[in-house]
């Protein structure tokens, strides 16, 4: 995922298409190609999005907010309280907390 205005990507990262040094070279040299358009990358993993998902969305959207987005992320019906509380903890302007 491309957030143009915060010039950041975010990618979902896993073994399916990385089970060789060939695969994850790849993912590399992508970040770099990224990097020299002023590009910054995250990559998460499987676990992130499935295991721990409302976190993970938590901490982009602090990223995000560290690159000047300005929203907020919403929390899905599934969060814990400890999850929950998290969110709380998002500024509601741009800029680091």
């Amino acid at each position: 995922m491309v957030y143009r205005r915060q010039r950041h990507v975010v990618e979902l990262d896993g073994r399916a298409f990385h089970d060789s040094a060939r695969g994850r070279d790849s993912d590399l040299d992508r970040d770099l190609v990224a990097a020299v358009d002023g590009l910054s990358t995250t990559r998460i993993g499987w676990g992130q999005v499935f295991g721990r998902a409302c976190r993970t969305a938590w901490l982009v959207g602090r990223v995000l907010h560290g690159r000047g987005w300005t929203d907020r992320p919403v929390a899905c019906p599934d969060c814990t309280p400890d999850e929950l509380a998290l969110w709380t903890r998002v500024p509601r302007t741009g800029g680091t907390p």
